[in-house]
């Protein structure tokens, strides 16, 4: 079966502490800011551009924060507005 290749427009234009962030090499990273700076919405950007330039087959990405009702609260309106057509 072969891969189609489907392209994307992102919106998002990470600030400039995040660029950093989203240049990294390594697996896992820390984010430290003051409050409302943008850190969910520079994750849940970067597990989507991660994912879609991901080639393995059935790959998982993962969001954490302390509290599972905290993820779906803050993130899930962000994963949402960014999938909906």
């Amino acid at each position: 079966m072969e891969r189609q290749e489907i392209e994307r427009e992102f919106d998002y234009e990470p600030r400039e502490q995040f660029h950093d962030f989203h240049q990294r090499t390594e697996r896992f990273a820390c984010i430290v800011t003051h409050r409302r700076a943008g850190k969910t919405v520079a994750c849940i950007n970067d597990l989507q551009l991660c994912a879609l330039e991901c080639d393995k087959v059935r790959p998982r990405f993962a969001y954490l924060s302390p509290f599972l009702r905290q993820s779906k609260a803050v993130a899930w309106d962000y994963l949402l507005i960014t999938i909906s057509p």
